[in-house]
C-alpha cells in the first residue's frame, strides 16, 4: 500500500506480529501468508527458513515474466498443486531477450530450468540466496550484470518499480477524485463533500482501475497475447470483482489453456517432422487465438511447404512408374518403347542417357545378328542360324517376336541335324541304345521331311539287334542270380548256425554262472531261453523244471540275539538282512537298587561277508516284531512292543532318523512298492485302526485305517501298490484303494478265528491269510469287469478260496512268497518252516525242521537264493540249496558246453 506521503507499506502477509501480543494467532484467520505463495514446507508445517522467503520471491519472479502465478486453485486443490505438481514451463511468447539474435524459445526453456530450481519441493535443491537467483534470471535472458555490484543493480531497480507503481496509483486516484467532483457551472469546481462520502471515491477509483485494465486485456488479447490478456484480467479481478468479468477471465483462460495445449502438440509434431499434424494443431491453436500473427504465419508456411512436399511426392511417384516400364519393357527388349520412356522420364528431369544409349546399341546388335540368321539359313547351316537367332532373342526379345515364324523354322531344322549328327556319333562309339534314342527323336520331328522313311528303317532295324541282345542278357541274368541265390542260402545257413551255436554256448555260460550264485528264479529264465534255442534238452529241461524248494537245507546259523528273534527281513539288493526281536535286559541303578530293564533289538547281517554281524539297534525298550527295508534300500523301518516304529538312515550308519509314536505296541510295518508310504498295523491314536505314514511329509500319518473291530494284527500292500490290505482279530481281511486316498474297497469274509497275517504274491494273483486255526489259506485276485474297480474276494467268483494248506500243527505266524511266486514258504509254532509249490496245487514240497523252538518270521532273499527264518530260540537260521545238488547240476551244463566247444 502507499501512503498519502508516497511511502510504500507492505501487509497481509500474516508473518509478523507484536512481541507483547500473548495470543499465539498471528492473523485473523490463522493463515501464514497467502497460499499461492508459500512455500510447500509452510504448507506442511515444517521448520522454515530463509529458503522459504526465497520460493516466495520466486514466485513472485515468475508472475512477473508470465503474468500468472505457477499454482492456481482454491483450498485444497491449491495445496495438492504446491505440494505435489510441476511448476509449468514458461512460454516463449511471454519472454523478451535482452540480447539482440537470440531464439525465445531457448530463453523460455532457460528460465524454465531457473524457476524449477527455485521452487523445488525440496528445501536443500533451491538458490541459497535472492542474489545467486537474480543472477541465474539475468543469465538467462542474456543480460549482463556485474558481479561488484549485482546487489545494488538490484535495489535501483526495485527502487525504480516501486517508483512507477506509485506514479500509478497516484494517476488512478486523481482520476477517481475527479469522477466525484460536480460541476455546476462555469464557475470554479467544487467538490461534493457533503454528498459523496469517502467509500464512494474509493470504489470509483477501483472501476476506473479495473476498466483500464480490462482495455489492457482487449488489446493484449486483439494482438494475439492470451497469457498477457489472461494475467490483466485476473489483475483487474483482484481490483474489483464482477460476475461479468470472472466468466470473461474464465472464457479467456480455458481459451489460452487450449491454445497453449495444440500449440505444444504442434511444435512437438514439427520436431518429429510430422508437418500434417502440426499444421492441423497450429488450426486448432488458431480457433481459440485467431488474432496471432505468429500462429497465421505458421499455417501458411506449413501449408506451402506440404503443398511443395505433395508436389514432389507425385512427381516421384510418376518417375517411379515409369522406371518400372523402362525396366519391363529391357527385359521384353522393346527397345521403341524405351526410347519412348526415356523422352517421357527426360521431360520429368531425370537422366536416362545410359538407358538411351543401352537401347541404340542393343537394337543395333539385335539387327545385325538377324541379317546373318537369314544369310546362315539360305547357305544352308541352319545351327549357326539358329545361334544367331538366340543372339537376336538375347538382345531384343521384341525383334525376336517380330520373326517367329522364321525362328521356329530355323530351330526345328536345327533340331533335326543335331539329333542326326549325335546318332551318328553315337553308332560309331557302339552305343546301340543311345544312337536308337536319337533317330527316335528324329523321327518324332520329321513328320513331313522328306528323309522320314529311312529314319523309320534304320529305327527298326536298331530295335531288332537291341531285344537279341536283350534276350540273351536275360539268359544269363537268370543263371547268375539263381547261382547267387543258392550261394547267399547257403552262407546264410552256415553263418546262422554258427551264430545260434555262439548264442547258445553263451546261454549256457550264462547258466552255469547264475547256477553257482544259487539264483534259482534267473536260472529258469535262462533254461528257458536255451529250449528255444536248442530245442529239447535234458539238462536245460532239468534246470527249467527244478523243484530247488525241495532241495534245501541249513546253510547257516545266525546266533547273537539274546531272546527270541521274531522278524526277519532282506535288503532289495539281497547283501543285508535284518533281524529283529528281544535284545534282553540292561541292569541299571536306580537309587540304592539294580534294576533290570528289557530292550528290543536290530541285527544287520551282511551276506556277502559271511553274514557278519555289522549293525546292532537298540533303542527299542522292548521287542522288536517287525523289520523292513524300503524299496531303495535306503531306509530300515523296526516295529516294536514299546508302541514306537524307528526309522533308521542305511547311509549314516544306521541313524534313527524318525520315531513314530503309536497308540499302542505294533506288529507289523511294511513299506509301499514305490516307497513313498510306510504302512503300520497301529494308528498313532486308534489300537484298532492301521496307519499310513507319508515319507516325503517326514513321516506324517496321511490316514488312518479304521473299520475293524478287533485289533489289526497284519497289513500288506499288493505289488503294484494300488492296494493295502488289513487282517484283523475280528476274523476279516479289508482292502484299501491307496490310490483314492485309501479308500475302503471291500471285506473278505470266510475265515472263522483270528487273521494273524496277510501276504501278496509277487505277480499280485495270489494272497495269503493265515487264520489263528491250522490252516493257511490262499485266495486269488481277479479283475472286476469295470475298468477301475476291483471285486476281490466275492463268495462265488472273483475272490474264492483255491487252496487249503494243511500240514501246521499250531499257528502259522508268517509266510513269505519266493521272488518269482512258485513258492510259499510259512513258518509256525510247530517250530517248522514248510514250502508249498504253487505250480502243484500248493503241494507241500519241503518241511525244515532245524529250530527247536517256534518259527516267528521267514523271508525269501530277492534273487530266491536264500531263505531266512527267526525263531523263538534265539537263532536265524539261512536255507538254501545243498551244494552237492547245485554240483550236479553244475557238471550237467559243462557237458553240454563241452559238446558245443568241441
Amino acid at each position: 500500500m502507499v501512503d498519502r506521503r508516497g511511502c510504500v507499506k507492505v501487509t497481509d502477509f500474516g508473518i509478523a506480529r507484536r512481541l507483547r501480543e500473548t495470543t499465539s494467532r498471528i492473523s485473523r484467520t490463522g493463515d501464514e501468508g497467502t497460499p499461492a505463495y508459500k512455500a510447500p514446507e509452510m504448507l506442511e508445517g515444517q521448520k522454515i527458513g530463509k529458503r522459504a522467503d526465497i520460493y516466495s520471491f520466486g514466485v513472485a519472479a515468475y508472475e512477473m515474466v508470465t503474468g500468472r502465478v505457477p499454482f492456481t486453485g482454491t483450498g485444497m486443490e491449491l495445496m495438492y498443486r504446491v505440494l505435489k505438481a510441476e511448476m509449468p514451463p514458461v512460454e516463449a511468447d511471454e519472454v523478451q531477450v535482452g540480447v539482440e539474435g537470440m531464439d525465445t524459445g531457448e530463453v523460455a526453456e532457460r528460465l524454465t530450468a531457473v524457476f524449477r530450481r527455485c521452487l523445488a519441493k525440496e528445501t536443500e535443491k533451491r538458490y541459497a540466496s535472492c542474489e545467486e537467483f537474480v543472477s541465474a534470471v539475468y543469465a538467462a535472458v542474456g543480460a549482463e550484470v556485474a558481479e561488484a555490484a549485482g546487489a545494488d543493480k538490484t535495489l535501483n531497480q526495485l527502487c525504480k518499480a516501486v517508483e512507477k507503481a506509485v506514479a500509478k496509483q497516484r494517476r488512478l486516484l486523481v482520476s477517481a477524485t475527479k469522477s466525484m467532483i460536480g460541476t455546476p457551472g462555469a464557475g470554479t469546481p467544487t467538490v461534493k463533500r457533503a454528498g459523496t462520502p469517502f467509500a464512494a471515491v474509493g470504489l470509483a477509483r477501483k472501476r476506473a482501475e479495473r476498466d483500464e485494465l480490462v482495455k489492457a486485456a482487449e488489446g493484449a488479447e486483439a494482438r494475439g497475447d492470451l497469457a498477457e490478456a489472461v494475467s490483466l484480467l485476473e489483475e483487474a479481478l483482484r481490483v474489483l470483482r464482477s460476475e461479468e468479468l470472472e466468466d470473461r477471465l474464465e472464457e479467456t483462460r480455458r481459451r489460452y489453456e487450449e491454445y497453449r495445449k495444440h500449440r505444444k502438440a504442434a511444435e512437438t509434431a514439427e520436431k518429429a517432422g510430422n508437418l500434417e499434424e502440426a499444421l492441423s494443431q497450429y488450426k486448432s491453436a488458431l480457433q481459440f487465438n485467431p488474432s496471432s500473427s505468429f500462429l497465421k504465419t505458421r499455417v501458411e508456411e506449413l501449408g506451402k511447404e506440404l503443398a511443395e512436399r505433395e508436389k514432389e511426392r507425385r512427381r516421384k511417384a510418376r518417375v517411379q512408374a515409369l522406371r518400372e516400364k523402362l525396366e519391363q519393357a529391357r527385359r521384353d527388349g522393346d527397345w521403341h518403347r524405351v526410347f519412348a520412356l526415356c523422352d517421357k522420364l527426360e521431360r520429368l528431369g531425370v537422366d536416362v542417357e545410359s538407358e538411351r544409349r543401352e537401347a541404340q546399341r542393343r537394337t543395333l546388335d539385335a539387327q545385325r545378328a538377324l541379317r546373318k540368321a537369314k544369310l546362315a539359313w539360305q547357305e544352308g547351316n541352319p545351327e549357326a542360324a539358329k545361334a544367331l537367332m538366340d543372339e537376336v532373342k538375347k538382345h531384343s526379345p521384341w525383334l525376336w517376336r517380330k520373326n517367329e515364324d522364321f525362328a521356329s523354322a530355323v530351330e526345328h531344322r536345327a533340331k533335326c541335324y543335331s539329333y542326326h549328327r549325335l546318332a551318328q556319333e553315337a553308332e560309331k562309339r557302339g552305343n546301340i541304345n543311345e544312337a536308337l534314342k536319337w533317330y527316335r527323336k528324329l523321327l518324332r520331328l520329321s513328320e513331313d521331311a522328306p528323309w522320314r522313311d529311312s529314319v523309320k528303317s534304320v529305327v527298326v532295324q536298331l530295335e531288332s539287334l537291341i531285344a537279341k541282345r536283350r534276350r540273351r542278357l536275360v539268359f544269363i541274368s537268370i543263371i547268375v542270380v539263381a547261382v547267387a541265390s543258392v550261394a547267399s542260402v547257403a552262407a546264410w545257413y552256415w553263418w546262422h548256425r554258427a551264430q545260434q551255436k555262439r548264442e547258445l554256448i553263451a546261454c549256457w555260460r550264462r547258466l552255469r554262472e547264475v547256477v553257482a550264485e544259487r539264483k534259482w528264479a534267473e536260472a529258469r529264465r535262462v533254461a528257458a531261453e536255451i529250449l528255444k534255442l536248442h530245442g529239447d534238452n535234458s539238462a536245460a529241461r532239468q534246470i527249467a523244471n527244478f523243484r530247488w524248494g525241495k532241495y534245501l537245507t541249513e546253510q547257516k546259523v545266525l546266533r547273537g540275539h539274546k531272546s527270541d528273534v521274531e522278524s526277519v527281513s532282506w535288503s532289495p539288493d539281497g547283501r543285508y538282512l535284518a533281524s529283529g526281536g528281544g535284545g534282553g535286559y540292561l541292569v541299571i541303578r536306580e537309587g540304592p537298587r539294580l534294576v533290570p530293564v528289557g530292550y528290543g533289538e536290530v541285527r544287520v547281517w551282511d551276506a556277502k561277508e559271511n553274514f557278519k554281524c555289522i549293525a546292532r539297534l537298540r533303542e527299542h525298550t522292548r521287542c522288536v516284531t517287525s523289520v523292513s527295508w524300503s524299496p531303495d534300500g535306503r531306509y530300515l523301518a523296526s516295529a516294536s512292543w514299546d508302541a514306537t516304529v524307528r526309522i533308521w538312515d542305511v547311509k549314516q550308519g544306521f541313524k534313527c532318523i524318525a520315531t513314530l509314536r503309536l497308540a499302542r505296541g505294533a506288529s507289523t510295518c511294511v513299506w509301499s512298492p514305490d516307497g513313498r508310504y510306510l504302512a503300520v498295523n497301529v494308528s498313532p491314536d486308534d489300537a484298532k485302526a492301521a496307519a499310513v505314514f507319508a515319507v516325503q511329509q517326514n513321516f506324517k500319518c496321511v490316514a488312518r485305517l479304521s473299520g475293524h473291530s478287533h485289533w489289526v494284527r497284519s497289513v500288506s500292500w499288493s505289488p503294484d501298490g494300488r492296494y493295502l490290505t488289513s487282517a484283523s482279530l475280528d476274523k476279516t481281511v479289508r482292502i484299501w484303494n491307496a490310490k483314492q486316498n485309501f479308500k475302503y474297497v471291500a471285506t473278505l469274509y470266510g475265515h472263522t478265528d483270528w487273521v494273524l497275517l496277510v501276504s501278496w504274491s509277487p505277480d499280485g494273483r495270489h494272497m495269503a491269510s493265515a487264520p489263528g486255526g491250522c490252516t493257511l489259506r490262499a485266495s486269488e485276485c481277479k479283475w472286476a469287469p469295470v475298468g477301475c474297480e476291483v471285486r476281490i474276494w466275492d463268495a462265488k467268483q472273483d475272490f474264492r478260496c483255491v487252496a487249503k494248506l494243511r500240514g501246521h500243527a499250531l499257528w502259522v505266524f508268517s509266510v513269505s512268497w519266493s521272488p518269482d511266486g512258485r513258492y510259499l514258504a510259512s513258518g509256525s509254532w510247530d517250530k517248522t518252516v514248510r514250502i508249498w509249490d504253487a505250480k502243484q496245487n500248493f503241494k507241500c514240497s519241503a518241511r525244515l525242521r532245524a529250530h527247536t523252538d517256534y518259527v516267528w518270521s521267514v523271508a525269501w532273499s530277492p534273487d530266491g537264493r536264500y531263505l531266512a527264518s527267526g525263531s523263538y530260540d534265539k537263532t536265524v537260521r539261512i536255507w538254501g540249496v545243498s551244494q552237492e545238488k547245485v554240483q550236479q547240476l553244475l557238471n550237467a551244463i559243462d557237458a553240454e558246453i563241452k559238446k558245443l566247444t568241441k
